[in-house]
């Protein structure tokens, strides 16, 4: 299992393998020194993707320099050489937002719903599909698309559907943005 803080470029590891985690004292793995995060990555979603399922794709919103975007970015780690990359993406690029929610499914495909952008403090309803094997961005279907909502989960239903809940009183977004 990785961890990052958000507000900071920390990277930790746990092995959660049952045969070697010990519960009472789990033994943490400090990756910053060699893996540390590209940028920080507060109000930012991390989906696993790629051909093996071994490259943590994290979409945010601030770029190395920890400055906010105007398109989300993607970082890439993985987890085989604990190397993270910025790797180059094609396709109709999403609009920085933060407060979002990513989920993966088997066959490689990342779905983006929601969140907000920053700099104007608009709540988006938009959804896009990142393909995590060719890397490309596609915008997803409009017609019955979820309210626009920040600060909620999703699930991605064995039968396909996404499943959006729960939300942040949009009104209070301002005291929180990056």
């Amino acid at each position: 299992m990785y961890d990052n803080d958000g507000h900071k470029t920390d990277n930790i590891y746990l092995d959660v393998n049952p045969s070697s985690l010990d519960i009472n004292q789990p033994k943490w793995t400090d990756l910053t020194q060699n893996a540390q995060t590209p940028s920080r990555s507060p109000f930012a979603s991390a989906c696993l993707g790629g051909a093996n399922k071994d490259i943590i794709f994290l979409l945010g919103h601030l770029d190395p320099n920890n400055s906010i975007t105007n398109y989300t970015i993607v970082y890439a780690f993985n987890t085989t050489s604990q190397i993270w990359s910025n790797p180059q993406v094609n396709g109709s690029l999403p609009l920085s937002r933060q407060q979002f929610q990513a989920v993966s499914d088997s066959d490689g495909k990342i779905y983006m719903f929601g969140g907000f952008k920053a700099a104007t403090s608009v709540v988006l309803n938009d959804n896009f599909i990142f393909n995590s094997l060719n890397l490309n961005w596609i915008k997803g279907p409009a017609l019955n698309a979820s309210p626009a909502r920040v600060d909620f989960s999703a699930t991605l239903l064995n039968n396909g559907l996404i499943l959006y809940f729960g939300s942040t009183n949009v009104r209070i977004l301002n005291k929180f943005a990056f």
